[in-house]
């Protein structure tokens, strides 16, 4: 466990330090104003603890091929249309199923005004420094433009962000001693409480101690729920391409980008479909062989 305990207090750490004061700020707590850059730095924290420990115990030549994994585009066909069509093929089998049981259909015509919904939505990041009011110029210009960050940020801050630290360094520290499917419910349990990010740590100082207590654990709960089936499937990609960190990045950005839109355009999608069928996919690739890539 001391390589868990190492990074996840390590990335933890370094995220909180951007977090929790960029929080703060927000509720009134502290005299000075954080912008909101500061929470997207905070999102590196994992990657930033997989560069320190592998750092510190290997040295830099360790660092450059953890790193140089992210450049391992030589895999397979296969892999990419299962790391970027998994979240879209869910959502579409869900679809599927709310018009086989009868239920009405979202419109997808909602689905075209979704360059206009993520404007908003990074405009609503304040206050800015001047690169988040900078993008927001930018995509005024039109979808393409819009297209274009959305998808920077998905591979940013998201997938490079985090994916050199819970695959690239904490999965194969757990593997030989694990196995692949307890490392990646134990990488599942740490990914899941690093997910709290700014917002979280808003509803916590702005409530009192009975509300933060009932809010943290079912915050973290549904968090749990959900990536555990989710880790289990990065470790199959992850496995499967011979360690690519290029691919879980791909993964990571597709499931976002791919929630953010359907769940913008359709406030009330059943997502707890899509969590369904992650689960049952995640049954599905932990029946067959997680050869441990080393």
């Amino acid at each position: 466990m001391a390589p868990l305990f190492r990074f996840f207090v390590l990335a933890l750490g370094l995220s909180w330090a951007a977090w929790v004061p960029f929080a703060a700020s927000k509720a009134g707590l502290v005299p000075f104003v954080v912008p909101a850059e500061v929470t997207w730095l905070g999102e590196y924290g994992p990657a930033l603890a997989a560069l320190i420990l592998t750092w510190r115990e290997e040295g830099w030549a360790a660092v450059r091929t953890l790193f140089g994994r992210l450049g391992k585009w030589r895999v397979a066909p296969g892999w990419y249309l299962a790391a970027i069509g998994l979240t879209p093929a869910l959502v579409v089998l869900v679809l599927g199923v709310m018009a086989a049981v009868g239920r009405p259909l979202p419109d997808p015509a909602l689905l075209g005004g979704w360059a206009a919904r993520f404007q908003a939505r990074t405009a609503a990041f304040t206050p800015s420094m001047g690169l988040i009011s900078g993008l927001g110029r930018f995509m005024e210009h039109g979808w393409w433009q819009t297209l274009l960050v959305f998808t920077t940020l998905a591979i940013t801050n998201g997938g490079v962000s985090e994916e050199p630290g819970w695959r690239g360094w904490l999965l194969p520290k757990l593997q030989p001693r694990y196995g692949p499917l307890m490392a990646s419910l134990l990488v599942a349990v740490c990914w899941a409480f690093w997910h709290t990010g700014s917002g979280f740590w808003q509803v916590v100082l702005a409530s009192d101690l009975f509300g933060a207590l009932r809010f943290v654990p079912g915050y973290l709960g549904k968090y749990l729920v959900l990536v555990a089936p989710l880790a289990v499937y990065y470790t199959w990609i992850y496995n499967g391409t011979g360690g690519s960190l290029l691919l879980v990045v791909l993964l990571h950005a597709s499931y976002n980008m791919t929630v953010t839109v359907v769940a913008s355009a359709w406030p009330d999608f059943p997502l707890a479909g899509l969590v369904v069928g992650l689960w049952c996919v995640a049954v599905a690739v932990s029946g067959k062989s997680l050869v441990v890539s080393r």
